[in-house]
């Protein structure tokens, strides 16, 4: 009894909770994928890609979140029929339409401007291997990020100053990418931002996930590489040439670079968080007249 009253009154602490949540949901899982399942899966004869995928979708979609689930459970304010209920898979819908929207919009802007040229319109291959690899990058962070980082913070600090420095930590963990530049630092700041304010107005990680989902599907779908990388090109429609100053178009790193996508993302924040603040302040005068 002593033990486990310990146990408890040490999983009270925030840092304790984001320390064995990346160990238990992220990494381990990322061990099995790179010690075991790697090995295991090569003896069959598949191709890197395609067993890299199968890697991802066993450790990524189906481990992590199970983790996640189990170790959370406590802290999770929503059942899993609630996180799926009908009005919440139309917000998760709607979020990720609203990401392919502004990325979208801003490849017409662009292409209407003429600073982005269609070269040619091709077949995008391997596309079932492609959105199970951007969808486990986007779980591993969104679970990292929202569900146990900034989650934690929220829970001690309030909801300003966790999306403060989760937001840059999160563009901190971002700068090995290729091709990083100030825009794209900045626009990984505000787009963590955006991304902890939807699940804190939303207490659904599926809503997250799915927005970062839509956002990162449709620049590689339009022929941009994901954080200046062409890992996913094989899945590129577009072939495209860029003309103009990187702070229109964001370059060679990425139009969600662009200074275009980053007031569009500091617009959507200020929006969201205005409303969470609104109805917060409903709250609590609904909680004091009851008293």
């Amino acid at each position: 009894m002593a033990v486990k009253t310990s146990i408890k009154n040490i999983w009270k602490y925030p840092l304790i909770k984001i320390f064995l949540g990346g160990i238990i949901c992220i990494v381990i899982p990322m061990l099995i994928n790179k010690l075991i399942l790697e090995n295991l899966l090569e003896l069959t004869g598949l191709s890197e890609t395609i067993n890299r995928a199968i890697r991802v979708f066993i450790t990524t979609i189906i481990l992590m979140p199970f983790l996640y689930i189990i170790l959370f459970k406590s802290d999770i304010e929503k059942t899993i029929s609630q996180l799926t209920s009908k009005s919440q898979l139309i917000k998760i819908f709607v979020w990720f339409t609203i990401s392919v929207f502004i990325i979208g919009s801003i490849f017409l802007l662009l292409h209407l401007t003429d600073h982005l040229e269609i070269i040619t319109i091709t077949t995008p291959k391997q596309i079932i291997v492609n959105l199970i690899l951007i969808l486990g990058l986007v779980i591993t962070e969104e679970l990292f990020f929202r569900g146990i980082f900034y989650k934690m913070l929220e829970q001690f600090w309030g909801t300003i100053k966790a999306i403060a420095l989760s937001s840059i930590v999160f563009a901190l963990l971002h700068i090995s990418n290729d091709n990083t530049s100030v825009a794209s630092f900045i626009s990984v700041i505000v787009g963590g931002a955006v991304l902890g304010i939807l699940y804190t107005h939303s207490r659904n990680i599926l809503v997250p996930i799915a927005f970062h989902f839509g956002w990162n599907l449709s620049q590689v779908l339009l022929g941009f590489g994901l954080s200046g990388g062409n890992e996913f090109s094989s899945l590129y429609i577009l072939k495209l040439n860029i003309y103009g100053s990187d702070l229109i178009t964001g370059g060679i790193s990425g139009i969600e670079n662009s200074i275009i996508s980053i007031i569009i993302l500091i617009i959507l924040f200020l929006h969201q968080l205005k409303i969470y603040q609104k109805n917060l302040r409903h709250a609590n005068l609904q909680t004091s007249t009851n008293i």
